[in-house]
């Protein structure tokens, strides 16, 4: 696209500026635009690491004095019976119910949380006017997705989806579930992220997709899987089908890797295994990993096997015969970099998933990856063979990157593992394979022209519809 096309000032917008996909993507794109001569700034609900051009979004600061005192009052009065009442178990509602009693009355009931007064002056919140607003993830307490038309009517506004939370009653994946495609309601998993505290999905749903449908924002999503799902009920004013625009990954990922061969341990086979916060995380389908191992066959003359579990905390422990460990949180590449290269190969168990940017990050690294075959992530990992159930949503011919297997199949995936650790040759093959497909069509620079592209249209669009109203 030309140049005088892109924006200028870039202001990038999610709920944090670390810890999951969204925020990596978010990251990325604030700082390559800045490193291109122009200015983006990350605003964040959570900002975890400061610098110049990233802000936290304030909302109390835009609450009336009134309600920020009565806020304080609430904190203090839950925090007083919390002390005296250690088992005392509540929802943020009850903390701040002295505050703003309607607003939490509404959560009580069931409504997800969309009082964010700064939302609707979020463009003032640079120094400088925004040409245009890249908003990511907007779940997690900190956004007024009520306030997106406005926005989208002041400025050029494209909207990346990373999960379904914004076609949904209140979860960011569906699941199995299918009650979606009709605005929800009757739902089956109130407790999933983000939880609600009774069934009012489908008013929820119906709050979102209209917010959206009296927009113009422009939408994109990380694969071709959640395009499509999105395509299916979430409409805007522009009247275009949800962009595809891959998730890319800078290029130090690919710095001074060790030939794939120097992974071959000499006396055991290291797996590592996506777990993120096991306690909190469902998607991340910890159980399924659990009973895998214990499925796994061992003898005398087959290297042992020991796993770290990624982004996990647990304690040292064993699994049937793998030796089990954490990493703990991983911060910037260089850390999770060795992570992946003390590792052998990669397992992605997940429930859910868009994309799958660990797996992106691990094949960069060089390792094979065994997944299952959910969301957007048959899109990334070429699997070795289709087994039954498995959808292969790469062109046929491709080189196999990996092994795909059914979601919730424990035996297929400890079938999986086993293959992969008594093959040290197929290992090296499948590493090396994903590491070229990673370089050749996964790099930030292939995912910011598809955003680049997205920001020329929505634009063009926001000039076209402007020069009407003329």
């Amino acid at each position: 696209m030309p140049e005088p096309d892109l924006p200028q000032r870039l202001l990038v917008v999610n709920t944090s500026d670390e810890g999951g996909g969204a925020a990596t993507i978010a990251r990325s794109v604030h700082e390559y635009w800045n490193r291109t001569g122009r200015v983006a700034w990350l605003c964040v609900g959570d900002l975890v690491h400061a610098c110049e051009t990233c802000v936290q979004i304030d909302n109390d600061a835009q609450r009336s004095r009134w309600a920020r005192l009565w806020n304080r009052a609430g904190r203090a009065v839950w925090g007083t019976m919390h002390r005296a009442f250690p088992s005392l178990r509540g929802h943020d509602a009850a903390r701040y119910l002295l505050g703003q009693p309607g607003r939490y009355l509404r959560i009580l009931r069931g409504y997800e949380d969309f009082e964010f007064p700064a939302t609707e002056r979020i463009l003032d919140i640079p120094p400088e006017r925004p040409d245009l607003l890249h908003l990511h993830n907007l779940h997690g307490g900190f956004f007024d997705i009520r306030k997106v038309p406005q926005l989208s009517e002041r400025v050029p506004t494209v909207l990346t989806l990373h999960d379904e939370w914004a076609m949904t009653g209140h979860c960011a994946y569906a699941l199995d579930c299918d009650r979606w495609r009709d605005q929800c309601g009757a739902c089956p998993r109130l407790g999933v992220y983000p939880a609600v505290r009774a069934d009012k999905t489908r008013e929820n749903a119906r709050i979102k997709r209209q917010a959206l449908a009296e927009s113009s924002v422009l939408m994109t999503a990380p694969s071709r899987w959640l395009a499509e799902r999105a395509s299916q009920v979430l409409r805007t004013r522009l009247a275009r089908p949800v962009k595809l625009v891959y998730n890319g990954i800078e290029e130090d990922w690919f710095e001074d890797a060790p030939p794939a061969h120097a992974r071959a341990h000499e006396h055991e086979v290291r797996v590592i295994v996506v777990a993120g916060h096991i306690e909190s995380h469902n998607y991340k389908n910890y159980p399924l990993v659990q009973r895998a191992f214990e499925r796994i066959e061992t003898s005398r003359d087959k290297k042992p096997l020991s796993c770290a579990f990624m982004g996990s905390t647990m304690p040292p422990g064993q699994l049937g015969c793998v030796q089990t460990r954490s990493t703990g949180y991983l911060h910037g590449i260089p850390e999770k970099r060795a992570a992946y290269r003390g590792a052998d190969l990669l397992v992605l168990p997940s429930a859910a998933e868009s994309f799958g940017l660990v797996a992106l990050e691990a094949m960069a690294c060089g390792l094979p990856v065994v997944a299952t075959a959910v969301g957007g992530v048959p899109e990334l990992v070429v699997g070795l063979d289709c087994a039954e159930g498995v959808r292969a949503a790469t062109p046929s011919g491709a080189e196999p990157t990996g092994i795909l297997v059914p979601p919730d199949d424990a035996d297929a995936l400890a079938r999986a593992i086993e293959r992969l650790r008594d093959d040290p040759a197929l290992r090296r093959r499948l590493g090396e394979a994903g590491r070229a497909r990673a370089w050749n069509r996964f790099r930030l620079v292939h995912m910011m022209r598809g955003f680049e592209e997205a920001y020329a249209e929505a634009a063009e669009a926001f000039r076209a519809r402007h020069s009407d109203l003329e």
